[in-house]
């Protein structure tokens, strides 16, 4: 069994090898700062994308309805913006400019009261940034990506975020009736943005559940549980043995100077305290 000593000493070899060399310096810069601010980057220019190529396909004629909607619940004009993309299309777009867009099929498919849930729950996502949280979540698991558990939790967060701008429009409609039909409708479409929140987002199973007041399971994943896991230990691992190692080396240190100081002192005491020499008096006998 290995001792802690020896531990400590394999811990101060691995910690000097790894921050004296470039090479590793180089290699632990790109994995943990550089490769995920890149794909950050690189997912928020994809979406960006989709999202002018949307913009290009927009018309400023509003169907009846929504001008209809837009004008019951007094909300500005400039807020929407009309697709004339063939798909499902309903989510609120941009981290602090937001924007509330549709598509033609979705004001074509839904009855007035269906259209007006979905722009109430999208206007929800809007009023609280959940667009710039979703963000920001998205930022976290790139970064933390060795702690694959952080992706079930923004999962969770959009999940949440989706039931409480149901919730907003319920409260509004004054039934559940509505959202829960456009839902269902909603199942036929899917058009991913991955930072923006939809209304057709994939888990529409539990927020139907959630609507009818049913207790709803928390997107939770075992295998990446028991992976972060592992990994968290190790890293607290190697925190307690850099630390360990740190105060053994500054314990050493501070013998080391204390011996140094003690024997330095030592010394000096016993020069000073030691009688002149006399005169030496020779004496030549013949």
């Amino acid at each position: 069994m290995m001792k802690i000593d020896q531990a400590i000493s394999s811990c101060k070899a691995i910690f000097e090898y790894a921050f004296g060399s470039q090479l590793l310096q180089v290699f632990f810069v790109s994995i943990f700062i550089i490769f995920p601010v890149a794909r950050t980057i690189a997912t928020l220019i994809k979406t960006t994308k989709k999202l002018n190529a949307i913009k290009a396909n927009s018309s400023a004629r509003f169907p009846l309805v929504l001008k209809k909607i837009i004008s019951k619940h007094n909300l500005p004009k400039s807020l929407f913006l009309m697709s004339e993309d063939k798909n499902f299309l309903a989510f609120s777009a941009g981290l602090l400019t937001r924007k509330i867009v549709l598509s033609r099929p979705t004001t074509q498919k839904l009855t007035m009261n269906e259209l007006e849930a979905v722009v109430l729950h999208e206007i929800h996502h809007t009023r609280f940034f959940h667009a710039l949280f979703i963000f920001i979540a998205e930022t976290l698991t790139y970064i933390f990506f060795f702690i694959p558990s952080l992706k079930d939790l923004q999962l969770q967060l959009k999940l949440e975020f989706e039931k409480a701008a149901d919730k907003y429009a319920v409260t509004t409609q004054q039934t559940t009736k509505y959202v829960k039909s456009s839902l269902k409708k909603a199942l036929v479409f899917d058009h991913d943005l991955i930072l923006f929140p939809q209304f057709s987002y994939r888990v529409i199973d539990q927020r139907i559940d959630s609507l009818n007041a049913k207790k709803t399971q928390i997107i939770f994943s075992h295998s990446r549980f028991v992976v972060s896991i592992i990994v968290m230990t190790i890293f607290a691992s190697l925190f307690l043995l850099n630390k360990r190692y740190a105060m053994a080396a500054v314990v050493e240190e501070k013998i080391t100077c204390s011996l140094y100081n003690c024997v330095r002192d030592c010394v000096v005491y016993e020069f000073r305290n030691q009688p002149l020499m006399s005169e030496v008096n020779y004496s030549f006998d013949r």
